[in-house]
C-alpha cells in the first residue's frame, strides 16, 4: 500500500492499525471524495483502485449512511440538500468551490424541493428555490420602467428587504444569483438619486461631484456589470433607466444653468501639465471620475502616495481639444476654426496638430514617448498612453461596464512597471469624462445645415446660424460658437454613450499623481504559515487593506494555483485561510503568495510542504 509507506513510524506507534485506519488512508478526505464522486460518478470509480473504492464506499456507509453503490448520486443530491448530520459538513465543502463540483450542481437541479419547504435561508441548497427568487425579482425589475423615480426608489428597498438575503447563498459564486446581487446596488443606487445635484457655484457643484455624486455613477456601472446574460438585460435595464436619467438629466441642466449665468465660468483650476525630470505622464483616454477612483484604491495598498485632484476639461469635451490642453506641449498650440472639427494646430506653423507632429514636438523639448510597454529612462521626462476606455465605449455602448475593471487593472499594471523601472513619479491624465444610459439618450434635433460639425452632444455651428439651444465658445478659440444639447440629451440617435456636452460626468476630471512609498517593500510580509490538514493558515505582518495571498505551484505564475478559486483577501486581524481540494497533493511543495490588491504585483513569497510545516 503506497500511502501507508508515506506515514512516519512514530505516528503508527499510537495507531490501531484497524479497518477504520486503513480508510481513514485510503480516503482521507471523505467530504471532498463524495463530491467528486457526485460530480462524475463514473469517472470517479474508473479512476480508483479496487481497494480505493472499498474504502470509500466504507466511510460513505458509516459516516453519511450512504451506499454510492446501491444508492446512487440522486439520493446522495437529495441528502446534500437536506444538510442534516455529517452532510452538512459536505455542503460546507461544497459552499467553499461550487465551480469546481459543476456536476454536483447539476445533480441538485433534478431534485425537487419539499412542498412544505420556507423561501428562507434554510431553502438555500435547492437551486430551483434560487432560480425561482430570481425569477420574481426580474418580473419586478421590469415594471420599474413604468414608474417615477420617486415611485420606483421605494419599491427597489421593498425587493431588497425581501431577496437581499440570496447574495449569502451558494449560488452567488456560480453566477446564479446575478438579480440579487444587482438589487444591492440599486438600493443604493435609489437612496443616492433622490436629489439632483446643486450647488450656488460651478466650482462648488463640481466639488459635490467629486465627493459624492460620482458614486452613483459608480453604482450604475456596478449594476449594469451584473448583465452577464441577455435575461439579465432587461430587467436592470429598466431599473437602471427609472433611477438614473432623471437624477443625470437633472444634474445636467443643474450645471448649464450655471454656466449660463457665469460664462466665464467653468475653465481649468490646475496648473499646467509639466514634464519634469523623473516624471513620467500617463495619458489615458476617458479615464472618468468614478473609474479614477476605482484606480486609486487599487492602488493604495502601501507600496505608494497616490493623491488626485480634480479639474474642468476645456470645453467640448473631446480628445482633440482636450488631450493637448493636458499635454506638456500645450503652450505651443493654438486654435483653428470651426471646420477643424476641435482640432488644435501648431502656433509656429500653422499646421493641424497629428500624431506625428504632436511626437515631434515632445521629442524637441526633450520629453520621451514610450510606446507601448517601454519604461525607457527614468532619469529624464516621458508621456505615455494607456487604455481603451473611451474607443471601447464608443464600439459597445453600455457594455462598457463590463470592462472597466479590466481597463483598470491594466493602467494599475502601467503604473507599477513605471515606478518599477525608476521613475519617482507617474502623472496620470485625460481629456474627458462620458455619460452612459442603457436604450440611448434623449435625441434632440439640430438639422445638418446649421453646422459645421456634429457629433453626439456637442456641434460647431456655422457663423451665419441661429439656434435656442445653449452655445459656449470652443476653448481654443472663444469665436467658434458650439452648440450644445440641454440635460443629456444628444443629437444623434440611439447612443448609449458619449461625451463633449455639458455635464458633471464629460466635464470633471481627474489628475492623479503616484508616488513611491518610502520603505513600502517593507510594509508587508508572510509571518507565519501553518497547516491544520489540508488547510493553510498565513499571517501577515503589516498587512494594509486590499492585500491577497495565493497558494501557486510557481511564484509568478497565476494558473499554476493549486487550492484553486480566487486570491483570498487578508482579514482585518491580517490572517487568511486557504484549503487544498485534492489529498493527492499532500506531501508536495507550494509556494505562498503575497499579492497586491489588484493581484498584479507578488510582494513576498514562502515556500511550504502542502499539509506540513512550512
Amino acid at each position: 500500500m503506497p500511502q501507508l509507506l508515506k506515514e512516519k513510524v512514530a505516528d503508527l506507534r499510537n495507531e490501531r492499525l484497524d479497518s477504520d485506519f486503513f480508510n481513514r488512508l485510503l480516503a482521507p478526505d471523505p467530504a471532498s471524495l463524495l463530491l467528486r464522486w457526485m460530480t462524475d460518478p463514473k469517472k470517479e470509480k474508473l479512476v480508483r483502485s479496487k481497494a480505493e473504492w472499498k474504502a470509500f464506499c466504507e466511510r460513505c456507509e458509516a459516516d453519511y449512511k450512504f451506499s454510492p453503490d446501491k444508492d446512487g448520486e440522486l439520493v446522495a443530491a437529495n441528502l446534500l440538500a437536506q444538510r442534516k448530520g455529517e452532510w452538512a459538513k459536505v455542503w460546507m465543502r461544497f459552499t467553499e468551490a461550487p465551480q469546481r463540483y459543476l456536476g454536483v450542481v447539476g445533480l441538485l437541479e433534478r431534485i425537487e424541493p419539499p412542498k412544505q419547504l420556507e423561501l428562507g435561508s434554510d431553502s438555500e441548497s435547492w437551486p430551483k428555490v434560487n432560480d425561482k427568487l430570481e425569477g420574481e425579482i426580474s418580473d419586478s425589475l421590469k415594471t420599474l420602467g413604468q414608474l417615477r423615480p420617486d415611485q420606483a426608489a421605494p419599491r427597489v428597498k421593498e425587493l431588497e428587504d425581501k431577496y437581499g438575503h440570496q447574495r449569502n447563498w451558494v449560488w452567488k459564486e456560480i453566477g446564479r444569483s446575478q438579480f440579487a446581487v444587482a438589487l444591492e446596488h440599486l438600493n443604493e443606487l435609489a437612496r443616492l438619486v433622490e436629489k439632483p445635484l446643486a450647488a450656488p457655484s460651478l466650482d462648488e457643484l463640481g466639488d459635490l461631484y467629486t465627493k459624492t455624486g460620482w458614486k452613483v455613477d459608480a453604482l450604475v456601472l456596478k449594476a449594469l456589470d451584473c448583465c452577464k446574460t441577455v435575461e439579465h438585460e432587461e430587467p436592470i435595464h429598466s431599473a437602471v433607466r427609472a433611477l438614473y436619467l432623471i437624477w443625470l438629466d437633472q444634474s445636467a441642466r443643474n450645471l448649464q444653468s450655471l454656466k449660463k449665468s457665469n460664462p466665464a465660468g467653468m475653465t481649468p483650476r490646475l496648473g499646467a501639465v509639466e514634464a519634469t525630470e523623473g516624471r513620467v505622464i500617463i495619458f489615458a483616454d476617458g479615464l472618468r471620475y468614478d473609474v479614477a477612483q476605482l484606480l486609486v484604491e487599487s492602488l493604495q495598498s502601501g507600496e505608494f502616495d497616490v493623491s488626485m485632484d480634480w479639474d474642468w476639461v476645456p470645453f467640448p469635451a473631446v480628445t482633440a481639444t482636450a488631450k493637448p490642453f493636458v499635454s506638456p506641449v500645450a503652450a505651443l498650440l493654438k486654435g483653428g476654426d470651426a471646420a477643424d472639427e476641435f482640432t488644435t494646430t501648431i502656433a509656429a506653423s500653422g499646421q493641424q496638430l497629428t500624431h506625428d507632429r504632436f511626437k515631434s514636438l515632445l521629442d524637441g523639448n526633450g520629453i520621451q514617448l514610450l510606446d507601448g510597454l517601454a519604461t525607457d529612462d527614468p532619469t529624464g521626462r516621458g508621456w505615455t498612453e494607456a487604455g481603451t476606455l473611451d474607443k471601447r465605449g464608443h464600439d459597445v455602448g453600455w457594455k462598457l461596464a463590463k470592462i472597466v475593471n479590466d481597463e483598470v487593472r491594466d493602467l494599475a499594471a502601467r503604473v507599477r512597471r513605471l515606478i518599477a523601472a525608476g521613475w519617482k513619479e507617474v502623472l496620470v491624465v485625460t481629456d474627458h469624462g462620458w455619460l452612459l444610459m442603457p436604450g440611448g439618450f434623449p435625441k434632440i434635433e439640430l438639422p445638418k445645415f446649421l453646422v459645421d460639425s456634429r457629433w453626439g452632444r456637442c456641434a460647431a455651428m456655422k457663423d451665419t446660424s441661429k439656434t435656442d439651444l445653449p452655445l459656449v465658445g470652443w476653448h481654443w478659440n472663444p469665436a467658434v460658437s458650439i452648440a450644445s444639447p440641454p440635460g443629456i440629451g444628444c443629437f444623434k440617435a440611439g447612443k448609449e454613450y458619449d461625451h463633449g456636452g455639458i455635464s458633471l460626468q464629460e466635464l470633471v476630471v481627474p489628475r492623479i499623481t503616484v508616488r513611491p512609498a518610502a520603505g513600502a517593500a517593507e510594509i508587508a510580509k508572510i509571518a507565519g504559515v501553518k497547516w491544520v490538514g489540508l488547510r493553510c493558515r498565513v499571517t501577515i505582518e503589516g498587512a494594509v487593506p486590499g492585500l491577497k495571498v495565493d497558494l501557486r505551484g510557481r511564484v509568478a505564475e497565476a494558473k499554476s494555483k493549486v487550492e484553486g478559486g480566487k486570491p483570498k483577501e487578508v482579514s482585518e486581524d491580517g490572517t487568511v485561510s486557504l484549503a487544498v481540494e485534492s489529498p493527492d497533493d499532500e506531501g508536495t511543495g507550494a509556494h505562498v503568495v503575497l499579492l497586491s490588491n489588484d493581484e498584479g504585483t507578488v510582494l513576498a513569497s514562502q515556500l511550504t510542504t502542502i499539509g506540513g510545516g512550512a
